[in-house]
């Protein structure tokens, strides 16, 4: 960066500052609507999210926009104002009447969590006599509550904005800034943060150090931020009660009271709930992403025991519940956790992102299936390339697919199907974003007899069911199931996307019941069906995507005693028992190509074996040659299916 002859210190910050800032586009959009009175009604904007999200840093290049525009910016930090008196004379400092190019004026609170005791005075006294011209952003941990979302004069006046994690795109632009180009050290970067900003930008000061991997959660950066955190939790039992809450997906009172093998008190879990980092999700309470993959490791690292031990109570404690769930409970919620706890990378990947979901499902009916179709047509006019990532944190793997914008499109249904699956009885459900639109859809045909004719003769399900014999096809329909025609998202690289479409699977996975799919013969979709348990039926392909896209089919049976032979297998996986029980597979491997096999079945890509293993990526792709040719498979997803069926 060029210095300039006058530059001060605080120019040099905020160009420093401006050159480093990443994503965020539509956050500062809506900011800029907002101050520009698109948001009219909600003079108030309140910016929240957890320590470290970059609540400060995007609000003030939000103000450095502002000012650009010819308004008037007052900022006060919340940390150095005491009591009232204080307050008053903070804001005293800014002219509440004075006039500029618009007339307007933009005051900014930031670490409003701080405001203690003067902020009733705040928002009862002094908001209401300030001009209307006045906009006022409050930036916080957790977004206003209590009087702010009781009362109908502060409820329609506040807009909040929570800030998300950063993408797997983002990050990378964060790290080419910096002059990391290695995918190796960008995917670790992904991995380490998760897309939460500060974390990432500790990360990335040590990311060319031998450091890098999950001991860079025991660095003095890393404790100091962890401290800093944890400054809410001063006492001891708290934070053990937080580092159990950390080890679940989800947690409410029960569940913490199982883990610890002792009583968690009402008071006790008022008091975790009251952290401001601890959110309300889907089934139950959860610790934000970031926080929890720190508090996490750190306890992994510091006490592996103790560790080990909370993951094994936790999956006995959901197999119980799994076995015997109770009256009215959905399987698939109780599914979900112990799937994340098994210890399949590939499955925590998909599904820990997130426990709560922005988006609905709603059931399609002959009135609406218009909305159905408009979205088909959009969905095929916006169709791109598409590139995934997914990691977890445990194991420090990334997964990588690929789909092309014309393969994104096969197998979507037209019209003429969709007619024909309503009133076959088949379940359509449409996932709607809090704006009413579609952001995706699932079909899913019931086995039963109403159906059995469309199975028969449709060309993405017929090569199956039509070889059923009479008295296979009765026992099948006897105890029900479903074929699952398509599960569709707009957009496979978003993670809150990924995540619903993969709790749309697991909906169907429900006990004395047959699951079986024929999904787009492609790793993205293949690989997350094999390790939910699925299995590959043998000598059946279908052509319905294509003549040069056979597709093979998929069940999962659970009936009968199937169903608890399912759930002791999900207890017992253990990731590294799995990986290195390579010679169950008889086969000749040399010592390069067995380790090559181990990290090909942990999930590691073709540049990251060849940055373990200090080969090159042709090297690398040789040794999966020979390893391919000497089990008798075609590629990586056949190797993971046979390795999953010998295992």
């Amino acid at each position: 960066m060029d210095i300039q002859l006058h530059e001060t210190w605080a120019d040099r910050k905020e160009a420093l500052e401006a050159s480093y800032f990443v994503g965020r586009t539509t956050e500062l959009a809506l900011i800029s609507k907002w101050h520009n009175e698109t948001y009219k009604h909600t003079p108030i904007l309140n910016v929240n999210g957890p320590a470290g999200s970059g609540k400060t840093s995007l609000v003030q290049m939000a103000l450095k926009n502002a000012k650009s525009e010819g308004f008037l910016v007052h900022s006060l930090d919340c940390r150095s104002i005491a009591d009232i008196s204080e307050l008053r004379h903070s804001l005293t400092q800014f002219p509440l009447n004075s006039q500029n190019r618009h007339g307007q004026a933009i005051l900014f609170f930031d670490h409003f969590e701080e405001s203690g005791l003067w902020e009733n005075w705040f928002r009862e006294t002094w908001l209401p006599q300030i001009p209307t011209s006045i906009r006022v952003i409050i930036a916080s941990r957790s977004r206003l509550d209590g009087p702010w979302r009781i009362q109908a004069v502060w409820k329609h006046s506040v807009y909040l904005l929570s800030l998300p994690l950063l993408s797997f795109t983002n990050i990378a632009e964060y790290a080419k800034k910096h002059h990391i180009t290695e995918t190796y050290h960008i995917e670790k970067l992904w991995i380490i943060s998760k897309g939460h900003p500060l974390t990432l930008s500790l990360s990335t000061e040590l990311v060319l150090t031998s450091k890098f991997d999950n001991s860079v959660f025991e660095t003095e950066t890393f404790q100091a931020v962890l401290s800093n955190w944890l400054k809410e939790v001063p006492d001891e039992d708290m934070r053990k009660l937080l580092e159990a809450a950390c080890v679940l997906r989800s947690f409410d009172q029960d569940k913490l009271t199982a883990l610890l093998a002792s009583e968690v008190t009402s008071a006790m879990f008022e008091r975790l709930l009251c952290l401001t980092f601890v959110i309300k999700t889907d089934d139950g309470w959860g610790v934000h992403e970031s926080i929890r993959d720190l508090i996490r490791l750190a306890l992994k690292a510091r006490s592996p025991d103790r560790f080990e031990a909370f993951e094994r109570k936790a999956a006995i404690y959901y197999k119980s519940k799994l076995l015997n769930p109770p009256a009215g409970q959905r399987a698939y919620r109780v599914l979900g956790d112990i799937l994340y706890h098994t210890g399949n990378p590939l499955i925590r990947a998909h599904y820990h992102c997130s426990r709560t979901s922005s988006h609905s499902l709603v059931r399609v009916t002959e009135e609406s299936v218009h909305e159905l179709q408009s979205y088909l047509l959009r969905r095929k006019a916006h169709a791109k390339n598409y590139v995934i990532s997914c990691g977890e944190n445990d194991t420090g793997h990334v997964f990588h697919y690929q789909i092309s914008r014309e393969e994104s499109m096969l197998g979507l249904p037209e019209e003429e199907e969709l007619i024909e699956l309503l009133t076959i009885g088949a379940e359509l459900l449409l996932l709607m974003k809090d704006d009413g639109a579609i952001a995706g859809f699932s079909a899913s045909v019931p086995l039963t007899d109403n159906a059995r004719l469309y199975l028969m003769n449709n060309s993405y399900s017929s090569a199956y069911f039509a070889k059923l014999t009479e008295s296979e096809w009765y026992h099948l329909q006897r105890t029900g199931g479903w074929f699952i025609r398509i599960i569709d998202i707009e957009d496979p690289s978003d993670e809150s996307l990924r995540h619903d479409s993969f709790r749309m699977k697991l909906s169907y996975i429900q006990p004395d019941a047959m699951i079986i799919a024929s999904p787009l013969p492609l790793p993205f979709y293949e690989d997350a069906l094999l390790n939910l348990g699925f299995v590959e039926v043998d000598h059946i392909q279908q052509l319905g995507y294509g003549e040069g896209r056979p597709a093979s089919f998929y069940q999962l049976d659970l009936r009968g005693k199937q169903n608890e032979d399912f759930i002791n297998k999900l207890v017992t996986w253990d990731a590294v028992q799995q990986y290195t029980e390579l010679h169950s597979m008889g086969e000749n491997l040399t010592k390069q190509e067995t380790k090559i096999a181990e990290m090909l079945l942990k999930g590691f890509s073709n540049e990251e074996m060849a940055a373990q293993l200090f080969v090159s990526v042709i090297t690398v792709k040789k040794h999966l040659s020979a390893i391919y040719r000497k089990t008798n498979v075609q590629n990586r997803v056949q190797f993971l299916a046979k390795r999953l069926r010998l295992s």
